[in-house]
């Protein structure tokens, strides 16, 4: 049961977009995003395969600020949660930190 998705490292808004698109793709379109402090405006390698996808149209809530929403996910679960961190953990030192 995923409660949220959130970006870290790099261009997170960009990594936003990579995520909503896969997100619809494989038809999970009820996980929110949440986008983590952006470090740069990079361009990710995936960038010619998201450069046209409006993230506005993406079904579910995307959250700017996904290190509040990470915070609020974890914090207002009535049961135990598992974060799964699969990448650079930015978003989550910033929660902790």
């Amino acid at each position: 049961d995923v409660k949220l998705i959130t970006t870290s490292t790099d261009n997170t808004p960009l990594k936003a977009k990579l995520v909503a698109k896969f997100l619809e793709i494989v038809g999970r379109t009820d996980i929110p995003i949440g986008i983590g402090p952006p470090e740069n405006r990079k361009k990710v390698w995936l960038y010619p395969w998201i450069k046209d996808y409006d993230i506005s149209r993406y079904p579910s809530t995307v959250h700017e600020n996904g290190m509040e929403v990470l915070c609020s996910t974890i914090m207002d679960s009535p049961e135990p949660l598992t974060l799964i961190a699969i990448g650079p953990l930015g978003t989550v030192a910033g929660v902790s930190g």
